[in-house]
């Protein structure tokens, strides 16, 4: 395996996150053309559904999916749902209908880093302390950032160290930008394929956008696949 590809792995485990931001895209469009809140669950669950298919259906975005159905089957019914049920929900379906993914490490890695995002926040959740006013705590956004990222990794390290056999201390600061980075990615080719259906005429200059982040982002994996001692390998 290539440095640059070790560099990368993190982007792979939360491929599932692309879903989630193509749900959060449509979801936004859907708001804007004020769809009744019945027919833009099913609208949304649709689209879900076919990027699903148009990627392939492999575990991590598999898993995005259900949980994504699942949320829209809640709002259609005026439920509120568990974040952990709605991943042990998405694990039994998927084991269910593919035994053998459990033996997958992306199907792994994917359900390890939401486990651990997921519990990282209930702990934050937990902690007893003062009340936070909002606009007071400019860095908590970051400090946020840096805890999911910690928590990603935690618990996809063992598993990585286990399929790979390597080790990276790059990762969590890496997630910082690359993971952003990589929405980004996702958000302008989703634009582009939009508009090239629509307009392709003012697909263009969203093409080359996306060709200069695109370049970006390979040129930011190398470079941290190019630091010195931050992977260790067996």
């Amino acid at each position: 395996m290539t440095d640059n590809k070790k560099a990368t792995m993190h982007v792979l485990v939360v491929s599932g996150s692309h879903v989630g931001l193509i749900g959060l895209i449509s979801l936004t469009g859907l708001a804007i053309l004020r769809t009744p809140r019945a027919a833009r669950a099913l609208l949304l669950g649709g689209i879900l559904v076919t990027y699903c298919l148009l990627t392939g259906s492999q575990p991590p975005i598999l898993r995005a999916t259900l949980a994504g159905l699942l949320l829209c089957w809640g709002s259609f019914r005026g439920l509120e749902i568990s974040q952990m049920n709605l991943l042990g929900a998405a694990g039994a379906v998927i084991l269910a209908a593919q035994p053998r993914a459990l033996a997958d490490a992306g199907c792994q890695l994917s359900f390890a880093a939401v486990a651990g995002i997921l519990w990282a926040g209930r702990r934050e959740q937990a902690v007893p302390g003062t009340p936070r006013v909002p606009g007071t705590d400019v860095f908590l956004p970051l400090r946020q950032a840096v805890v999911v990222s910690c928590a990603a990794c935690a618990a996809t390290t063992p598993l990585i160290a286990w399929h790979f056999g390597m080790f990276s201390l790059a990762a969590p600061l890496a997630n910082l930008v690359v993971v952003p980075w990589a929405s980004l990615l996702v958000a302008v080719g989703a634009l582009v394929c939009g508009l090239g259906l629509l307009a392709p005429s003012a697909a263009g200059p969203f093409a080359a956008a996306f060709a200069v982040l695109a370049r970006g982002l390979s040129v930011s994996v190398q470079w941290a696949a190019g630091l010195p001692g931050v992977f260790w390998t067996w």
